[in-house]
């Protein structure tokens, strides 16, 4: 069990800071063949075939784990049910995905776990925002945000916080959102992480939208950048590259510009991450 664990850490880690998705499921798949019934690494390779694109595989493996799942298992079953929810909202079958986020609630809650709960909240919120409930949808944030904060899980918090600093500048709130940001990004910076990197960008990325950027907006955001790329997140290099292109970009700096948007691309080509390298050309020419 304990070789298991080391090697989906791995898996894990391939996946959220390398963004390397074949290695990631070449790893996970090494698990299943000596434990085909370990849920955890099962629960994982639905992810990474979801990040593939390959819906009905990630699909299938969800509806096994919850038909095979031990009874007793709460804290997985919920996790399942909460990630074929989302699955399900990424393919805009909303009321599918509202079924399954509410079973996910409910088992949450009976499990005792608070990291699931907080993950079902932050579902929930997903899923009103989608259909424009911005009301509802910042309740059910604030609500995933107090229980991660009580449980100290500090990656849901930083996750939920960028959901509902998005719902507040949706709701005409910015500076609302921008101090949640700040806040956040204050407490957790401490140490790295894939959610913390994401909040650097959506605060830049706000602060781009409605044209307030400032020497600290510019100086903060090319500090997360230089971060990611010494932590090696290939995948967070990319976006605070794309998006200080972005941001240099609406300034009319072009020189500077196109510095950031060619380092975007490499990072994004040497990922694999095509679709990105797609996204950041498209920058180029808008």
């Amino acid at each position: 069990m304990a070789n298991e664990l080391k090697l989906l850490d791995e898996a894990r880690d391939m996946r959220n800071k390398k963004a390397n998705l074949s290695a990631a499921l070449e790893k996970v798949n090494a698990i299943l063949e000596q434990n085909s019934d370990f849920v955890p690494a099962l629960l994982f390779k639905s992810i990474v075939v979801r990040d593939l694109g390959l819906t009905q595989e990630a699909r299938a493996i969800l509806k096994h784990i919850l038909a095979e799942i031990n009874a007793k298992d709460l804290v997985h079953k919920a996790d399942a049910e909460r990630l074929l929810g989302f699955l399900e909202l990424l393919q805009g079958n909303v009321a599918q995905a509202q079924v399954l986020a509410e079973q996910a609630h409910a088992t949450a809650l009976a499990s005792g776990s608070q990291e699931m709960l907080a993950n079902t909240f932050a579902l929930l919120g997903n899923i009103a925002h989608t259909n424009n409930q911005l009301q509802q949808a910042r309740e059910y944030y604030h609500n995933g945000l107090t229980v991660a904060q009580k449980a100290r899980f500090v990656e849901r918090e930083i996750t939920v916080t960028i959901n509902l600093a998005t719902a507040l500048y949706e709701s005409g709130e910015l500076d609302e959102g921008l101090k949640l940001l700040d806040a956040i990004i204050k407490r957790a910076e401490a140490k790295w992480s894939k959610a913390l990197f994401n909040a650097y960008y959506e605060r830049t990325k706000l602060h781009r939208i409605e044209q307030q950027v400032t020497d600290e907006v510019v100086e903060r955001a090319i500090y997360a950048y230089k971060q990611a790329t010494a932590h090696g997140w290939c995948d967070e290099q990319g976006n605070l590259a794309r998006e200080l292109g972005l941001l240099y970009k609406s300034q009319g700096d072009m020189d500077q510009a196109q510095e950031y948007f060619e380092i975007s691309k490499k990072v994004f080509s040497e990922a694999g991450i095509q679709h990105k390298v797609s996204l950041v050309e498209g920058d180029e020419q808008d």
